[in-house]
């Protein structure tokens, strides 16, 4: 039980941040699966590495590294949106020749949908790395509050 009270304890809003920022890739992963799945187009690969940034970000974070964790969302997100560009730009290119314009392929909100929530997964992972994911232990301030300087 302390534990979890410490771990809960120790960590900043951030930290809160990149567990959301982690979700939103598990949902990212649903997104795709359910409105793309059905085309032959779909890279597997992508949506198993949108599914696995959560786990991975846990699992880090369990045992001390949560910066590890929060570079495994941004490495793990960008992983996936290059995989899912080299995989689906094919669709909408194949549909073009039958079809006239991008407003007839009823497919193309889901594939824009489904970047986009991609590249908000990666780029918040990478701001997310950059900030501090624990609180300063309280050693380190004096009895008024403010930080001590050591040389």
């Amino acid at each position: 039980m302390n534990f979890i009270k410490n771990f809960i304890k120790d960590k900043t809003v951030a930290f809160y941040i990149a567990c959301g920022v982690a979700l939103l890739s598990l949902v990212t992963a649903i997104v795709y699966a359910v409105t793309l799945g059905h085309l032959e187009e779909m890279s597997w690969v992508a949506f198993a590495l949108l599914l696995v940034v959560p786990f991975v970000f846990a699992g880090l974070s369990l045992i001390g590294h949560e910066k590890l964790g929060t570079a495994a969302i941004g490495i793990l997100g960008f992983a996936a949106f290059v995989l899912y560009l080299t995989t689906i730009y094919e669709y909408p290119m194949a549909q073009l020749m039958i079809i006239t314009s991008l407003s007839d392929l009823k497919e193309f909100p889901a594939i824009i949908a489904t970047a986009a929530l991609m590249v908000i997964c990666c780029i918040a992972g990478n701001v997310v790395y950059w900030l501090r994911l624990r609180k300063k232990p309280e050693s380190a301030k004096t009895e008024s509050g403010k930080m001590e300087v050591k040389i």
